[in-house]
């Protein structure tokens, strides 16, 4: 049985607006930066198979991290922080690597972005392991991730060569979602197509 153009068309259009709506736009890492253009964090850093927003913060360990207990930190594993600290590296901070006084916590020389990964338990230090995005100048070139051990009492604020990395999971939200271009496109064939269904099922009802 063949269908009706008007049917068609009206099928084209559900289709059309189905595919525009099922295609949002993927996160994409966006550096902050404050005032004077220093990198102050990130939104979109991608884990994995995780999306997350990232914040330098100034501190101890103790007191960012809740008594710099394991439980408290974004990351369980000196593994998974590890691999935090390299996307931080390749998504965010390569923009930043000739410059790391223009990131916040960091000094001219040298800084490490530590990202808390998992405690060591050492009743005589209480040092701990942490993820670690490390950067050299006047060498200009990035040394990469590595284990970092530091004091979970030691006040990172002021010093130039030390700044904490805060990570918090993003949760998009539906209201958040920004069509594509290819998606707007789509969205505007099936409207077009729904309306002119629409008008061809009146002009025909009419000349009946």
């Amino acid at each position: 049985m063949k269908l009706p153009a008007s049917s068609i068309f009206r099928l084209l259009g559900v289709l059309a607006l189905t595919a525009s709506l099922a295609t949002p736009a993927a996160a994409v890492p966006v550096a902050l930066t404050d005032g004077s253009g220093n990198l102050t964090g990130a939104t979109g850093v991608v884990v994995g198979a995780v999306t997350y927003n990232v914040s330098f913060v100034e501190g101890s360990c103790n007191s960012l991290f809740g008594g710099c207990n394991p439980a408290n930190f974004d990351f369980h594993t000196t593994a998974d922080a590890l691999a935090a600290s390299q996307a931080l590296l390749d998504q965010i901070i390569s923009d930043f690597g000739n410059h790391p006084d223009k990131i916040f916590g960091c000094g001219a020389v040298d800084c490490s972005i530590v990202t808390p990964g998992t405690t060591i338990l050492t009743p005589s230090t209480g040092l701990v392991m942490q993820g670690e995005s490390v950067l050299m100048a006047p060498l200009f070139s990035f040394l990469g991730t590595s284990s970092f051990t530091l004091p979970a009492a030691v006040n990172t604020s002021g010093d130039n060569f030390t700044v904490f990395a805060d990570w918090t999971e993003a949760t998009p939200t539906v209201g958040n979602n920004v069509p594509e271009p290819g998606s707007l496109a789509l969205l505007g064939l099936g409207m077009a197509a729904l309306g002119w269904s629409r008008r061809r099922h009146a002009a025909v009802k009419a000349a009946l």
